[in-house]
């Protein structure tokens, strides 16, 4: 679902690629360095961490042991630092055939807000209206700490999270959250293109044994996410056949629109442009599109129209009317 016309004009003029970097780049960036890569680096097997040192000094002109050098150094990140590190890599034209690909550049990813105090201040005055019209109180979502204990509870129940992304990148493979975790992404500058399926195609999507974990896995939340083999976003039938017989959604999230990603999905994305957007994690026990689901159905109900009995996915139609 792609909802068009819901982010504040104000907003739209305050807020971008560039203007972020102005307004938050003495920001530290440590916590929105997110790269997993290396967790996985570890657990290959020599040959295959020597067939990956390749590859990465291929693409990048860099080896393993150097890509740990600059992780190590990303812990001291500004904002600012990290545009510069990605505008470093600009000339890099990348296939994402293999998992070394998404190493570099490392972007800005699930970045909390509140480090910003400008960004903060805009985004408490500028909510989204629809998630407003069901009932999210937006002052207490930036200041109270959800029922549930977990850490995505308390990481994400306060916060926007910013993405800030240089043109032509991705951060991870396709994968799929093991957390209950789904969001409206807000696009403030440049393009998102997003492929979507739903977690019953999993099987047609080269499913891998690899998974990542995240700062938001606790001990409830442990799995980890789950990464395919398959690349939607640049199909290859002869590599993974079944990708074809696959149902999905997929679609270019533009500036100014905003993105429903469900729970349990599957998705791949590609920064198409220079990218600011942020987030807004429903981190909770249940679902929000079955929250929003029930919402409908009780207006049914009110407007003297049959009860459905669908279940919560089946309703998913009925959301999608309702925004």
């Amino acid at each position: 679902i792609i909802i068009t016309d819901a982010i504040h004009p104000s907003l739209l003029r305050e807020w971008n690629y560039t203007s972020f970097v102005d307004k938050c780049g003495e920001s530290s960036a440590t916590d929105g360095v997110q790269n997993h890569l290396l967790m996985i680096i570890d657990t290959l097997s020599d040959s295959h961490r020597k067939m990956m040192n390749g590859r990465m000094v291929q693409m990048f002109g860099t080896t393993v042991e150097e890509f740990r050098e600059i992780l190590v150094k990303a812990e001291g990140m500004t904002v600012r630092d990290l545009a510069k590190h990605m505008d470093s890599y600009r000339h890099v034209k990348n296939t994402w055939e293999h998992l070394s690909d998404y190493a570099l550049p490392l972007t800005l990813h699930d970045w909390h807000t509140h480090q910003c105090p400008d960004l903060e201040k805009s985004l408490r005055e500028h909510p989204l209206p629809f998630l407003i019209q069901y009932g999210l109180d937006w002052n207490r979502y930036f200041t109270t700490k959800r029922h549930d204990q977990s850490l995505i509870a308390q990481h994400l129940a306060r916060t926007g999270m910013a993405f800030h992304a240089a043109r032509e990148t991705r951060a991870y493979p396709m994968h799929r959250h093991e957390q209950i975790n789904e969001n409206f992404m807000m696009v403030l500058s440049g393009a998102k293109r997003f492929v979507i399926f739903n977690k019953t195609e999993g099987h047609k999507l080269s499913p891998s044994p690899l998974r990542v974990q995240t700062e938001f896995d606790s001990d409830k939340y442990d799995k980890g996410d789950r990464l395919f083999g398959a690349d939607a976003l640049i199909p290859d039938y002869e590599r993974f056949p079944m990708l074809k017989d696959a149902n999905g959604f997929e679609g270019t999230v533009e500036e100014g629109e905003v993105v429903f990603i469900p729970c349990d999905s599957i998705h791949a994305i590609q920064n198409t442009e220079d990218v600011f957007a942020v987030a807004w994690h429903m981190g909770t026990r249940e679902c929000v599109g079955a929250k929003l689901a029930r919402h409908a159905e009780k207006e049914q109900q009110q407007q003297g129209q049959p009860r459905t009995s669908l279940s919560a996915d089946e309703q998913r139609p009925h959301l999608k009317t309702e925004l």
